[in-house]
Formats: C-alpha cells, structure tokens, sequence
C-alpha cells in the first residue's frame, strides 16, 4: 500500500477511484475507508466507498455507504437552500385586511 500524508484527503478519495478504475475494489477499500473518516460530510467520498464495497461483494457495508451518501447530499442541498439569496426586486405579498 502507498504511505500518504493523511492531511491529503483528496489524495485518499483518488487512489480509491483509481483502484476502483482498474478493477481492485479490494484494494481500493483502505484508502476510500480513510477518506470517509477524514472527510466524513462529503457524500463522493461515501458514494465511491459504496461502489468498492459492493464490488467487493460487501452489500450491507455498501447499502450502509449509500445511504450515508444520500444523507450527506440532502444535507448539502438543504444548507444550498438556506443560505441561497432571495431575488431581488419582489415584493412582498401584501398583509390581509383586518
């Protein structure tokens, strides 16, 4: 196995895709196991552990990944929506008459 700095999170998530690429979902566990720890909120690192683990043959451990995965997508998208800016120039709706 390659020795990396472990601060080089992207370095992690890559050797697993490229493990992945080359049809070593065995070995392309370890590093993408390491990225998930190190970056945990980013669902490409889930997804991709996801795919090694089902190629591997670990279905449940996949299953676990993928919704991992989703989770941290629609955390993603719900924070996008929240901190998205309203459009300007619209109005207000007007109060009911009382």
């Amino acid at each position: 196995m390659t020795k990396l700095d472990g601060s080089l999170t992207d370095a992690w998530l890559s050797l697993g895709i490229a493990f992945i690429a080359e049809a070593k979902p065995i070995e392309a566990i370890p590093p993408l196991e390491t990225y998930v720890k190190l970056q945990p909120a980013n669902p490409a690192g889930h997804y991709q552990l996801a795919m090694a683990y089902s190629r591997a043959g670990r279905k449940e451990d996949a299953k676990r990944e993928a919704a991992q995965q989703r989770e941290t997508a629609e955390k993603i998208e719900r924070q996008k929506a929240a901190n998205a800016p309203r459009p300007t120039g619209t109005a207000e709706p007007p109060a009911p008459p009382k």
